[in-house]
């Protein structure tokens, strides 16, 4: 074979590997959210990382693997498709107990630890595919930087892609899918002789033809136990790029009702028989869905449940309506028994909308059909920039409830509904009498999630210039505690209003508390102690002395479930978020440090001396560390504005892996444009210091351009800073290439083992210090490398 067609072809496995592994990285953070941790995608591409860091010791200790790379890279290839589906089958059946109480911090530990390790098992098939990468990266005859560029090329695609195969295939049929992708592009770019590799090829096929037809059987989730779904059996289910949506049968007069159920559907056996379905979205989060047969007064019932407190407290009739997250549309039947003029339902749930209007069309007809109502697939705060509607009542129902396990995963997760410029965007688009309504869970020892929502309106009024926010609030919470409402009005609640709250809530019994400008309290004052402090400076210090991070959240901060601070893990309370990131960075820690540190560290003993070898692992380090917080950062930052956390992942990791693909390949010619790698530097750290002050600040004004558009301008901003980033790596290894060819592994190794550790301390930071600081953050990572990097040339 020809030098320059043998290149092309290792380019192509490289682009053909980097697609398969970034795709399926994706999808093994959708299926362990399914069943395991939501919003961890940060710990998938951890895992991942730590995969790659193994490979990297693997090839330093094993340099055979260089010799037939055609045949290992084969061999390597099967590893990889039946690790993946072998152990996606595995962890679909597996049984499982998910708590949701702890008898304490070794109890808490022991359960993460366990869980963590299920998820864990996802690092072995990463193994593989980085090897096949390793070995094209550091083999002599092989071009670093184009190599490396194909490599982030097909990152890229796969990054863009998968979101395409999830919306009409699925996850377990992509994964399918892109194994055979996998098998067949390798066989097609560097082909193996004989009549057994057919044989097996074959066989595959079959296999995989029949996996793919009968997905439902083989790949049947088992839920764990103590979730929604291990009591309730799911008759649909549902992939979209956004969440897993399933649809289940239900029947309340044999289930029971419990106290939280009691605010929301209320007591009269005649209004919760005709609620026949349940929609989970990844095995929680769930929306009653009421069997509605177009009589209004079938609906008698819901004017004793939460989600009619708006229109309780109004004295609009025939209101027109916002509902942000309309789920199975418990909010919107509310607004059609109270006679709403028109309705609108958002939800950027593709699935939930294909369940409403196509799976279970006659089930929903009569309301999805009412021509008062009209259903919106899109995110609430673009479609509420977008709208030139102002609204009477603005509904936001348990949206971003918690989602998870163990009680503490969506502390890890974005919500940019409930800071203060969504409160902010609610009040502006109110009529003048108009009501905001926020449902959601509640807790007593001691309040945190409705207590939050109050301090962050209390601030948000305050700053539009209401002199006295407590007139323009009132809240409920059930006799459990475990729902509340919080009512925000345009105007001040007028006496007849409160004195209409007063009577409704009297006669339920099932409401004990109310907070009101004129209401005494005397069963749970906490609220209204807040409320009639009637000083910011007070309101700081009670926010400042409350046992929980109550503080009000901003969409540079936008963790809304985090209620702990990093004082609580010298306390016996368990700090949910501080505790998952003490556990995850020790057990990643460990585990670096014994498969791929100490491998390492043996390998420098053993081998001839690398002269500067610190400076060599603070290079690559950096490169690990800094280029992680960069991504992290800007996920984050652009959830908002793209419309969701996981547009953001593909967007980003497509745009920013491309343009640093081609910052791969040019990089030669990119340095010396600059001179030298240190200004490089320099103008890469000019880049980001004004995209996080100057710039990403600003999207949220954008937010309400259309999705092309928005993609298009993060596409933009993403190109100038991924084509320097594409710079350092394969200027490292190339370096390390033509002095030390030896230690080519081992440098791909150290900068495995800190991105391993990078996601979860940009997710600390993030949480704690605001977006914005961790994306200046990664400057003085760069600002080393870089100058390191010029000492070397």
């Amino acid at each position: 074979m020809l030098k320059t067609e043998y290149f092309q072809r290792c380019s192509g496995v490289s682009f053909l590997t980097a697609f398969i592994t970034l795709a399926t990285q994706i999808l093994v953070c959708r299926i362990v959210s399914a069943k395991l941790f939501n919003n961890y995608a940060f710990l998938v591409i951890a895992l991942t990382m730590l995969g790659f860091a193994v490979s990297g010791v693997i090839l330093a200790f094993n340099n055979r693997l260089l010799d037939r790379i055609r045949k290992n890279i084969h061999l390597l290839v099967w590893f990889f498709v039946l690790t993946i589906i072998g152990g996606t089958y595995w962890f679909y059946h597996l049984s499982l107990f998910m708590p949701n109480t702890f008898s304490g911090r070794m109890a808490y530990t022991l359960s993460s630890l366990y869980f963590i390790s299920l998820a864990g098992y996802f690092a072995i098939p990463f193994i593989f595919s980085g090897l096949i990468l390793g070995i094209l990266l550091t083999h002599q005859r092989l071009p670093t930087r184009r190599i490396y560029c194909f490599d982030l090329m097909g990152s890229a695609l796969g990054a863009l892609l998968v979101v395409v195969f999830i919306s009409y295939l699925g996850v377990e049929r992509s994964l399918l899918i892109l194994c055979g992708v996998f098998l067949l592009g390798a066989n097609v770019l560097l082909p193996l002789r004989g009549r057994g590799n057919k044989l097996l090829l074959g066989a595959f096929f079959l296999g995989t033809v029949f996996l793919y037809f009968n997905y439902l059987d083989i790949f049947k989730l088992k839920y764990p136990g103590g979730t929604q779904l291990a009591l309730l059996e799911a008759q649909y289910v549902q992939w979209d790029p956004v969440a897993r949506i399933e649809v289940s049968n239900i029947d309340l007069t044999k289930k029971g009702i419990n106290d939280l159920d009691l605010s929301m559907i209320g007591t009269d056996r005649e209004f919760y028989k005709h609620i026949e379905k349940f929609l989970t979205q990844n095995n929680n989060a769930g929306t009653w869905a009421y069997h509605y047969n177009g009589n209004i007064s079938s609906l008698k019932g819901v004017e004793k449940t939460m989600y009619s407190s708006a229109y309780q407290g109004t004295s609009l009739r025939a209101p027109n309506v916002l509902v942000i997250g309309m789920g199975a549309g418990m909010d919107i039947l509310t607004g059609l028994y109270f006679n709403a003029s028109k309705i609108t339902g958002v939800d950027i749930n593709a699935a939930t909308h294909n369940v409403l209007n196509n799976v279970y069309k006659d089930y929903f007809r009569y309301w999805v059909n009412d021509p008062k109502v009209t259903m919106v697939q899109d995110e609430g705060r673009h479609y509420l920039t977008n709208s030139r509607d102002k609204y009477d009542i603005i509904q936001v129902t348990g949206v971003d409830s918690y989602s998870g396990t163990m009680a503490s995963s969506n502390i890890f997760a974005e919500s940019y509904l409930y800071t203060k410029e969504a409160i902010k965007l609610y009040y502006e688009k109110l009529t003048k009498d108009g009501i905001i309504n926020i449902i959601r869970l509640e807790y007593p020892n001691p309040p945190r999630e409705m207590l939050r929502m109050l301090a962050t309106t209390v601030r948000v009024l305050r700053e539009m210039g209401v002199k006295e926010p407590a007139n323009h609030i009132v809240m409920f919470v059930n006799y459990k505690f475990s729902g509340a409402s919080l009512l925000i009005k345009k105007e001040p609640f007028s006496g007849a209003e409160i004195q209409k709250l007063k009577n409704w809530t009297a006669s339920i019994p099932y409401f004990k508390y109310i907070t009101t400008p004129e209401i005494p309290v005397s069963f749970f004052r906490i609220y209204q102690t807040f409320l009639e402090l009637k000083d910011p400076q007070k309101e700081e210090a009670f926010i400042r002395q409350y046992p929980l991070d109550i503080s009000p959240v901003e969409d540079d901060k936008p963790f809304f479930f985090r209620y702990s601070r990093w004082s609580d893990l010298f306390t016996r309370n368990i700090p949910f978020f501080e505790f998952n990131i003490a556990i995850l960075v020790s057990l990643l820690s460990v585990i670096s440090a014994l498969c791929v540190f100490l491998p390492l560290k043996y390998l420098l003993k053993s081998s001839v001396p690398l002269p500067h070898r610190y400076r060599h692992v603070l290079i690559f380090s950096c490169l690990g560390v800094g280029y992680f917080f960069i991504e992290i950062a800007l996920m984050q930052k652009l959830g908002l504005f793209l419309g969701h956390p996981n547009y953001a992942i593909s967007v980003v990791l497509s745009g920013l892996l491309l343009a640093t693909g081609i910052g791969a390949l040019y990089s030669k010619s990119i340095i010396q444009r600059f001179s030298n790698i240190r200004n490089v530097t320099s103008f890469l750290s000019v880049l980001i210091m004004l995209g996080a002050q100057c710039i990403l600040p600003h999207l949220k004004s954008l937010i309400g351009w259309n999705i092309m558009a928005k993609g298009i301008l993060a596409y933009s901003l993403l190109f100038p800073v991924g084509l320097l980033l594409g710079v350092y790596l394969p200027e490292a290894l190339e370096q390390l290439k033509k002095r030390y060819p030896k230690y080519v592994p081992w440098g791909w190794g150290i900068n495995g083992i800190f991105s391993v550790i990078a996601p979860v301390i940009a997710m600390a930071i993030s949480v704690t210090f605001g977006i914005n600081f961790l994306l200046l953050c990664s400057v003085p990572f760069y600002i080393t490398a870089g100058y390191l990097l010029n000492l070397e040339r």
